[in-house]
């Protein structure tokens, strides 16, 4: 009697541990699809994809000002998002144009890893990130085997702006202080993104550098320590559309309390430019 009720209870944990695992593994299964079924691949345009390397740089120009202002704590998130938000939507399109997906993959997790141990090192403060050229050159090599219109060209720093913009707006709370930095720095990063190409591509038209250039140094002011404005601190649901002043003093990510822009003024420097006729 006490072997079959050994051997009784031995069989019902044998079948706990199968039905267990394949629970298990159709929960993984399920995970796996619905995470596929997020990145419509037929979809996703050549727009779309410069606009997110233009992204994944963005985010690498704030972590890089964050760990020279000596903040790696904030610079992590930063480093962080080019993996976790981006690199599997564009990861197909690397490798139809030909890029090795597994180095471009590695230098943004050994940089990752670098800035989190060691972020006062020489790989991290003085030595040029290789995650940084494989995405420029991803870039510049797209436009040299696939020359693109003007109009192209400006959609994509369109499509960066504008997720700067709701970036921007996203980190700033009912109470018109910035309560998500990471967001306002992530939306500073963008459009230090867009201005550095446009001083620096060849393949940016002069008529798109006369187009966004002097609109550009307008709206890097939103991320300026200047005076910031303030909403009506009596009611409970502050109007942040009154600026005390229109312009800062110099660039910060880190950030200041209160932003000096609200972000439906950030989102109207950005229409101006989708509105201006073309030159």
């Amino acid at each position: 009697m006490h072997k079959r009720l050994k051997l009784f209870f031995i069989s019902i944990s044998i079948l706990i541990l199968i039905v267990s695992c394949n629970f298990n593994n159709n929960s993984n299964s399920t995970s796996e699809s619905q995470l596929q079924a997020d990145i419509p691949e037929e979809n996703y345009t050549d727009v779309d994809y410069i606009a997110d390397l233009g992204l994944m740089r963005g985010h690498l120009i704030a972590a890089k000002e964050l760990l020279d202002g000596g903040s790696p704590g904030q610079a992590q998130y930063h480093l962080a998002h080019p993996l976790e938000e981006l690199y599997t939507q564009i990861e197909p399109t690397l490798e139809k144009q030909g890029i090795n997906t597994d180095k471009f993959r590695k230098s943004l997790e050994q940089l990752y890893d670098q800035a989190k141990f060691k972020p006062y090192s020489q790989e991290i403060k003085n030595t040029p990130w290789e995650s940084v050229k494989n995405i420029q050159s991803g870039i510049d090599d797209f436009f040299e085997k696939n020359p693109q219109s003007r109009e192209f060209v400006e959609k994509v720093f369109l499509s960066i702006l504008e997720t700067s913009a709701e970036e921007y707006e996203a980190g700033i709370g009912r109470n018109c202080k910035i309560v998500a930095p990471i967001e306002y720095q992530d939306s500073y990063g963008f459009v230090k993104y867009v201005k550095e190409e446009l001083s620096r591509a060849s393949w940016v038209p002069d008529a798109t550098r006369d187009k966004f250039q002097p609109i550009l140094e307008q709206l890097l002011v939103a991320w300026s320590p200047g005076k910031p404005f303030q909403g009506d601190i009596n009611n409970n649901n502050p109007d942040c559309s009154i600026a005390l002043s229109s312009k800062g003093n110099e660039s910060s990510v880190y950030p200041p309390e209160y932003p000096v822009m609200t972000g439906q003024q950030v989102l109207d420097v950005v229409k101006r430019i989708s509105t201006n006729p073309q030159n």
